[in-house]
């Protein structure tokens, strides 16, 4: 066995840390709303991915979740989205009534890959945002979705941001923050319940 093999085995048989790395570039840990580590990318090791195809009942195998909210401890919320193909995302919203044992998709919504969801503590009014510059509301607790053109208008295709990758939302006031063009950040606040940003 090579030294550093004993030395690694030695500091964890006597509860101490005499062998440290060095990394020159990042590593990237992702928690959801728990603090549990739910993605993670280290450059000298490969990807690892928490959902490895034993989801809890009603959450695609291939889903790569984006976000989690739990408001209480049985109600929650998560966004993700399935790979298609190379070039298609397909988001999904979800929600769980038993602490995230079950979960049922939301009905009526499709992004190309939503990236957060954020509800309030009374469950009534929620935000979800996609990558694509999309933000969703619901007043129903879920049950129903619309898209908001504040920032994206689906009649022309314009949109006024590239991703989205914040959401801090209440009822009436909130912002989003993003990339837009790949490198420029931006934060937009809107106080008239989403329906204008600036």
């Amino acid at each position: 066995s090579d030294a550093l093999a004993i030395q690694v085995n030695y500091d964890r048989t006597n509860n101490r840390q005499t062998v440290f790395t060095t990394h020159r570039m990042p590593t990237k840990y992702v928690y959801n709303s728990l603090n549990q580590l739910i993605y993670q990318t280290m450059p000298d090791h490969d990807n690892m991915d928490i959902c490895d195809g034993n989801n809890p009942k009603g959450l695609d195998t291939g889903l790569v979740i984006t976000s989690v909210q739990f408001v209480n401890a049985n109600k929650g919320y998560l966004s993700g989205y399935v790979k298609m193909n190379s070039r298609l995302n397909r988001g999904y919203l979800y929600t769980t009534n038993d602490g995230g044992n079950n979960w049922t998709k939301a009905n009526g919504i499709v992004s190309g890959d939503f990236q957060k969801i954020q509800f309030d503590a009374n469950q009534t009014y929620g935000h979800a945002i996609s990558s694509d510059g999309m933000i969703f509301r619901t007043e129903d607790g879920g049950t129903s979705w619309d898209l908001l053109i504040g920032l994206y208008n689906p009649a022309s295709g314009t949109r006024y941001v590239n991703k989205l990758t914040a959401l801090f939302m209440g009822p009436e006031t909130g912002a989003v923050a993003g990339i837009n063009d790949g490198t420029n950040p931006f934060i937009y606040v809107t106080a008239d319940s989403s329906k204008t940003f600036y």
